[in-house]
């Protein structure tokens, strides 16, 4: 149990933050958008590279404050949202000079290659620095893969009508998220999760023995979500 509450106040400095990124966005031209994302992509997905050879944990981007909100944490900060503008107009115009389908081949291999760096990162991290930069390597690794996912949801899922019963399935998913996230953060049954898929799968290894617990994670926590948004007082909350 962490009890960890900075994405309550940090999500609150977003919505305050909200004018001012706009207007950043507003006045990018294409050219601008394209640098944003290969500027990010190499501070902050390749210059987390360095953090277990280092004593710090954040050797670029520490005092960059687009990509730094101490307030919050050291990784969870405003170029995500930006990103997630950028993408959509990627998507959107016709002006950009690469096509979607170039732009879903480029993310997908570097979702690929995130992921396979991140790997070897940890495994390294845990054989020499006993895996005291494990969290920081992660958060650093999912930028490529999250645009990426953002990117083919976007494509697949903006031109589609959102049916009363589809509406009503991502209503329930959005207010599952949350839940489970207090539910993570607050509570010791992850643990206890992750201890019962290590005995029931005792030669699976760590990753997968990671990804089984998630999965069941996930599993369990959206059913109680679900169950406890019955509930009218916990409905308005959740």
């Amino acid at each position: 149990m962490t009890g960890l509450n900075w994405y309550l106040y940090s999500y609150v400095g977003y919505l305050m933050m909200l004018p001012f990124m706009r207007l950043l966005v507003k006045h990018m031209s294409i050219d601008d958008m394209k640098l944003f994302v290969i500027l990010s992509a190499i501070l902050y997905a390749a210059g987390g590279i360095l953090i277990p050879f280092s004593n710090y944990t954040e050797n670029f981007t520490g005092f960059f404050r687009i990509y730094n909100a101490s307030w919050a944490s050291d990784c969870w900060n405003f170029v995500f949202p930006i990103l997630g503008y950028i993408f959509v107009q990627f998507a959107e115009r016709e002006d950009i000079g690469i096509s979607r389908k170039k732009i879903f081949y480029l993310l997908s291999l570097s979702t690929i290659v995130s992921i396979a760096i991140c790997m070897q990162l940890m495994n390294y991290d845990i054989n020499v620095n006993s895996g005291q930069n494990l969290e920081m390597i992660r958060q650093h690794a999912i930028l490529l893969p999250s645009c990426f996912l953002f990117f083919a949801l976007y494509c697949i899922f903006s031109k589609k009508q959102v049916t009363e019963k589809k509406g009503k399935i991502l209503t329930e998913m959005s207010a599952s998220v949350f839940g489970i996230f207090l539910i993570e953060t607050h509570t010791v049954y992850s643990l206890k999760i992750y201890e019962a898929v290590t005995v029931l799968i005792p030669n699976a290894g760590l990753y997968l023995c990671s990804i089984v617990s998630i999965m069941a994670q996930v599993v369990l926590y959206g059913l109680v979500i679900f169950v406890l948004r019955r509930i009218p007082i916990v409905r308005k909350v959740l």
